[in-house]
């Protein structure tokens, strides 16, 4: 069966096969999945298949999320809310390298003043210094969870 090269960027290739049925998006052999992105899906994942169903998360295109669920906080976007249980939950995910960066307590900081349930997702083998750094820091009303147990 033949195919036809409908759309070709420098990032991708889609092409439909003759009968219009089949679709093959090809992406760049430099165009990757960042390691933050995968890490929410599969946590998005993990939610939804929980029973979880009133979710939305950044930069995620999945055909359960519910974008009427606004991430926007302050002049920040979160990485994720969903409800649980009556309760909002509004979430920043940080990889292990995030943890570790000025930035990423300064941006917890702010956005917690404009959030109800604030928690932030880390990676179980950054639990420790995250508590602390937080504490340290005297950051208050923020919970700490990980994304990988």
């Amino acid at each position: 069966m033949s195919k036809y090269e409908v759309i070709n960027t420098e990032y991708v290739t889609v092409t439909v096969s003759e009968d219009g049925k089949h679709i093959e998006i090809d992406l760049a052999d430099d165009v990757k999945i960042s390691r933050h992105q995968k890490q929410l899906k599969a946590y998005v994942d993990k939610l939804y298949n929980t029973g979880i169903k009133k979710i939305n998360a950044d930069q995620l295109s999945m055909p359960y999320l519910n974008k009427s669920l606004k991430l926007t906080r302050g002049k920040r976007r979160l990485d994720l809310v969903y409800y649980k249980d009556g309760r909002i939950h509004e979430c920043e995910f940080k990889t292990r390298r995030e943890c570790g960066l000025n930035i990423t307590y300064n941006q917890i900081g702010e956005m917690k003043k404009h959030c109800q349930n604030f928690i932030l997702l880390i990676p179980q083998s950054e639990l420790i210094f995250v508590t602390d750094t937080i504490k340290n820091r005297k950051i208050k009303g923020v919970t700490v969870d990980t994304w990988d147990t």
